[in-house]
């Protein structure tokens, strides 16, 4: 997971330190601070160090405009503990102008500066550079001769594809890559009405779907196909999917059912060849929650569920696929009874939820069920934002406070000391 990580340049923060990071992370803060433009630094962090296509880490994240300090470079600095080692890697992206061939267009793109190293942490070894990167060039520990590539393709993408496979730099550098490639962020926002998640999706639909995500890695759209695969790849996660969500959990729903559409229904079956379902015998396949009692009347597609329902089942359902090293959550109590919200934190510190977690939070409740040491407190002033951890005074105080007479709690001592 990632140990520190110092983000510079990025929209309202000129400099922002995030150090001994633990396995959740909450940032607070007023309203406009800058707590949703940290989660995209470490979202654009991600996919600026590992992205496969050219140019794919600016969507979404414009790299122009008056958020942007005029003529300072972007550039993000982090520790990364790994089972292989303890890396240390450094990666600046310049702004510049150009105008492709033929067009009258002037385009902005973004030019790397890269470094990393790596140390063995059971030995403890001194840092050792694995590679460092300018504009087209990199040079790796394994030689002089320089690598040459794009100036916007990342060196762990690079590496990744022109070092031989049993390159002693290649085989150290893939894990980081693969790292940095599941920075995830979740957008859990749900429309008061959803019409885009049909009750019946065809077997053509699940199949377009799979492709996707096994092309880019990412969870699409709509959240029941995302749990029909895990039914079909992932029983044992899919199990524990509908004990978390029902009375063994969140006691949100009473049964899921998934199965054929039809005449004759039963449940679906991939192809042990492609991995997909045959749209010629699976024309389509229905989605039903069971809630709130045993009567037919009580089934429902997942469009018919309450907007906070809706909410949880996508976050626990991402958390069930268990394939992102980061999860980056914006209020995940928002549209949710408290008493959840309460149940909902616990699931970041469990092994249902193993990847390590950065939200944004207004809510006491899931601050209560944090360690002091996981909040960051996110504070603006004429327009510029800054980040910063409990000083050791503080955390002994809130040690204190909580363990006292008074039995306070967490999060009236943060809002005591946040201003």
């Amino acid at each position: 997971m990632f140990q520190n990580i110092t983000v510079s340049n990025f929209r309202t923060f000129e400099k922002a330190t995030l150090d001994d990071l633990g396995k959740t992370t909450a940032f607070i803060g007023r309203n406009a601070a800058g707590k949703s433009n940290l989660l995209h630094a470490l979202d654009f962090f991600g996919r600026l160090a590992s992205a496969t296509e050219s140019n794919r880490y600016l969507n979404g994240i414009p790299i122009t405009g008056p958020s942007y300090p005029a003529g300072k470079p972007l550039s993000f600095e982090a520790t990364v503990a790994l089972p292989e080692g303890r890396y240390r890697f450094s990666v600046t992206a310049t702004r510049f102008r150009t105008r492709p061939p033929g067009s009258k267009k002037i385009t902005t793109q973004l030019s790397l500066t890269e470094r990393l190293d790596w140390s063995d942490a059971k030995s403890r070894s001194e840092p050792k550079l694995l590679f460092s990167r300018t504009k087209e060039s990199i040079v790796t520990s394994e030689g002089p001769t320089e690598i040459r590539t794009g100036h916007d393709t990342p060196s762990l993408v690079a590496l990744s594809s022109l070092l031989p496979a049993d390159s002693p730099v290649r085989r150290l550098t893939e894990p980081l890559r693969l790292f940095l490639s599941r920075v995830r962020y979740y957008p859990l926002d749900e429309p008061a009405r959803d019409a885009s998640s049909a009750a019946v999706s065809t077997g053509t639909d699940y199949n377009e779907w799979v492709n996707e995500y096994r092309r880019t890695g990412v969870l699409g759209e709509p959240v029941p196909l995302q749990i029909l695969h895990l039914s079909l790849t992932m029983e044992d996660r899919f199990t524990e999917l509908r004990e978390r969500l029902g009375s063994k959990g969140l006691r949100l729903i009473d049964d899921l059912t998934i199965d054929e559409y039809g005449d004759d229904p039963g449940t679906p079956h991939l192809d042990p060849g492609t991995g997909l379902l045959d749209p010629n015998t699976y024309h389509a396949v229905r989605f039903l929650f069971r809630v709130g009692g045993l009567v037919k009347a009580s089934m429902r597609s997942y469009a018919q569920l309450s907007q906070g329902t809706r909410r949880l089942v996508r976050l626990l359902t991402a958390m069930a696929y268990g394939d992102s090293a980061v999860m980056l959550i914006e209020h995940p109590e928002d549209g949710i009874h408290r008493g959840l919200v309460k149940k909902v934190t616990g699931l970041f510190t469990t092994g249902f939820c193993p990847s390590q977690t950065f939200l944004s939070t207004h809510s006491d409740t899931v601050l209560n069920g944090l360690e002091p040491g996981a909040i960051r407190f996110v504070s603006a002033e004429d327009g510029k934002s800054t980040v910063r951890k409990m000083s050791p005074a503080e955390l002994a105080a809130a040690g204190e406070y909580i363990d006292s007479d008074a039995e306070g709690t967490l999060a009236e001592f943060a809002r005591s000391i946040e201003g």
